[in-house]
């Protein structure tokens, strides 16, 4: 027998605000970038803010923290790639996201401003 939960939303118990996702697994972070011109946030969960650094280097502030800077992090780009920044470490509270391109002859690498930078943060919180 299968059972079936249906429902609209699901409230803390004081009946009124959203149920903070706790999950061990669940991700805790996660963004989706537009990094050229005016930079903006698509969509995202637990980030308060996203800086231009410049060229291709974006710095994102989550919202609640993270209990270390040991968490796992997964960066993708829709062109290139997404990767920690040279030379950059997270924090429990920020992750500097850089977005590198390769000219496909010869391995020369450099930085640029892409549309569609994803990130996503699994650890746990503070």
């Amino acid at each position: 027998m299968t059972s079936v939960l249906n429902v609209d939303s699901i409230a803390a118990k004081d009946g009124t605000s959203p149920v903070e996702l706790t999950k061990q697994s669940a991700a805790k972070a996660w963004s989706k970038l537009n990094g050229t011109g005016t930079i903006s946030l698509y969509d995202s969960f637990n980030i308060s803010s996203v800086a231009d650094n410049g060229t291709g280097d974006y710095t994102h502030t989550m919202t609640s923290a993270m209990s270390n800077a040991n968490y796992s992090h997964t960066f993708t780009a829709r062109t290139y790639f997404a990767v920690f920044r040279d030379g950059q470490t997270a924090t429990t509270t920020t992750y500097r996201i850089g977005h590198i391109y390769n000219d496909g002859g010869g391995g020369n690498f450099g930085y640029s401003d892409g549309s569609y930078i994803s990130a996503n943060i699994i650890g746990d919180l503070a």
